[in-house]
């Protein structure tokens, strides 16, 4: 509900105030929700083609994937990654695991893989941060797709690697384990 100020009080900052309060406060008007990573990968028709809020650690560099490329990976609390793609994911901000980074995306497929393009908003919360805590996985459910982004281990027989572009860090390998699960991982 708008509030009547009379015109010869009607001030452009009395304005605003008064515009803000009956918004719900000053800040609340301003403030961006953060979305938990496992909410998008979870129900992601809810959040396709729409601008979110993450916060999260870099857990895959934007400059580690082969030139060009400019794609990354973040992880928050819920232990859910995103994929970082396209406009804004060669931000510096976005190079370094130890950055805890919140941004503001739109979400979108690219390929088969969710994740958040034309980044804007994006800050470092802190830096210098250890990496974070690996979800111990089998082969099988390293390849799960829904698990992108989050910082995995697994253990299994290295049946093949495919090294990335020179002076690129890291390996695409595929494993296989005794019971005949396969993933292909992506590590340096």
């Amino acid at each position: 509900m708008f509030r009547f100020i009379p015109r010869h009080a009607a001030t452009p900052l009395k304005i605003a105030l008064a515009l803000c309060l009956s918004l719900g406060g000053a800040t609340s008007a301003f403030a961006q929700e953060i979305i938990p990573i496992a909410s998008i990968q979870s129900n992601p028709s809810a959040y396709l083609d729409s601008f979110v809020t993450v916060q999260g650690q870099v857990t895959i560099p934007s400059n580690y994937i082969p030139v060009g490329a400019q794609s990354g990976w973040i992880q928050d609390d819920s232990g859910r990654g995103i994929h970082l793609f396209g406009s804004g994911a060669s931000n510096i901000a976005l190079r370094d695991t130890g950055n805890i980074v919140q941004l503001r995306g739109e979400v979108k497929l690219s390929g088969t893989t969710l994740g958040l393009t034309n980044i804007t908003d994006l800050s470092t919360q802190s830096s210098g941060n250890p990496r974070k805590t690996s979800i111990q996985v089998s082969t099988g459910m390293a390849s799960d797709t829904s698990l992108g982004g989050a910082f995995l281990q697994t253990n299994g027989t290295i049946l093949f690697r495919t090294s990335q572009a020179p002076g690129v860090p890291g390996s695409t390998m595929s494993l296989t384990a005794p019971a005949s699960s396969k993933c292909a991982c992506h590590w340096r």
